[in-house]
């Protein structure tokens, strides 16, 4: 069922659909239906949204990246490094934090 529906296009893109309609003879939206068809083709079967497609794949390979940026990080700097490993050998949230230093005067 076709309907009309108003897109905000620039003329020179107008005179293009309209020129490709005569051409072909066919209508100007089966002509934007297939560039659409097209793109869709073109863009999504090249994997650029694997994380859609695939998430456990797509997390894998932003973890390796982030291992291998970590690592060029702490090899240009090994200060960046004894900092990061503190921060990561400490408690892992405030509340951690707050009952492993609890003083509560009650310890014999």
């Amino acid at each position: 069922m076709a309907s009309r529906s108003s897109v905000a296009i620039d003329d020179a893109l107008r005179k293009r659909i309209k020129k490709l309609s005569a051409l072909l003879d066919v209508s100007q939206g089966e002509i934007i239906e297939k560039a659409i068809a097209e793109f869709e083709r073109l863009f999504f079967n090249k994997g650029r949204h694997a994380n859609e497609m695939e998430p456990q794949k797509s997390m894998k390979a932003a973890g390796a990246i982030f291992d291998a940026a970590t690592h060029d990080v702490w090899e240009s700097d090994p200060a960046i490094k004894a900092i990061q490993q503190k921060l990561r050998e400490t408690p892992g949230s405030i509340d951690d934090y707050i009952i492993d230093t609890w003083d509560s005067g009650l310890e014999s």
